[in-house]
Parts: structure tokens; C-alpha cells; sequence
């Protein structure tokens, strides 16, 4: 009394090679899922595979479900920001804008700053020889 039930549509049961696996329908899960459109169904269902029949794709749309194909890329790519190959295609903008930011180039250094570096380097080596002697 005073409370309504919606009345939604329930969920679609999510149908994948793993779940058909555990089911026993499907051997191994090494090689690609093709569902393939024999047979009716009158639940809805959100499947995932490999490929996928025009006429199952049909039937799961039809029974009020979806069907999402998953992709395999043709070649294999590098994870974000660790790409510095200059040949890489304009699909990699992302990674290569990343990596510039990452291995951005410090300033060269002019001829009286790299002696003044090598100076002070020198003074420090007989800094820490003449500390080395003085403790022995």
C-alpha cells in the first residue's frame, strides 16, 4: 500500500567468452569468438566477442540487447609516453607530445661555462683527496 514498483526493463545478462567458458560452452579461450545466429532468444543480452554474425547480431538486437565487438590492433603499440620513434603515424600524437615533455633537451652550455664546470669539478676531487689523507 502507497509504495509503486517501477517497472523497469531488467538489466541485460552480459554474455562473454569467459562466462561461456565457465559454462562449458567454449573450450579455450585462446582462439577468437564468432557467435553465429542459429537458434532464437527472447532475453535481452549485452555480449562481447570477437565477431559476430549478421543475423545473430539481428536476433540480439531484436530481443532488446547489444553486441560490442572487441578490436585487435593490427600491430603492436607502445604504451603513452614511451615512444620516441620519429616514424611513428599521427594515431601516436598523444605519446610522442607526451615524451617530448618528458625528454625536453637542457640548454647547451657555452665554452667559459663548461671550463668554470670542470674547474669546480677539480677543486671538489682535491677537496675530498686532501680530506682522504687528513683522516688517514
Amino acid at each position: 500500500p502507497g509504495t509503486k514498483k517501477s517497472k523497469a526493463a531488467p538489466a541485460p545478462i552480459t554474455v562473454n567468452q569467459e562466462i561461456l567458458r565457465a559454462a562449458g560452452l567454449v573450450r579455450t579461450l585462446n582462439k577468437p569468438l564468432k557467435i553465429l545466429g542459429h537458434g532464437d532468444i527472447s532475453v535481452a543480452l549485452f555480449l562481447v566477442a570477437d565477431a559476430v554474425s549478421n543475423s545473430a547480431r539481428a536476433k540480439i538486437e531484436a530481443a532488446g540487447g547489444s553486441v560490442s565487438l572487441l578490436e585487435v590492433p593490427s600491430r603492436p603499440l607502445h604504451a603513452l609516453g614511451l615512444t620516441d620513434d620519429p616514424d611513428s603515424d599521427s594515431s601516436d600524437t598523444g605519446s610522442s607530445a607526451a615524451v617530448a615533455g618528458l625528454q625536453a633537451d637542457p640548454a647547451p652550455a657555452d665554452d667559459a661555462t663548461a671550463e668554470a664546470e670542470a674547474d669546480a669539478a677539480a677543486v671538489a676531487a682535491d677537496e675530498d683527496l686532501a680530506s682522504d689523507t687528513a683522516d688517514a
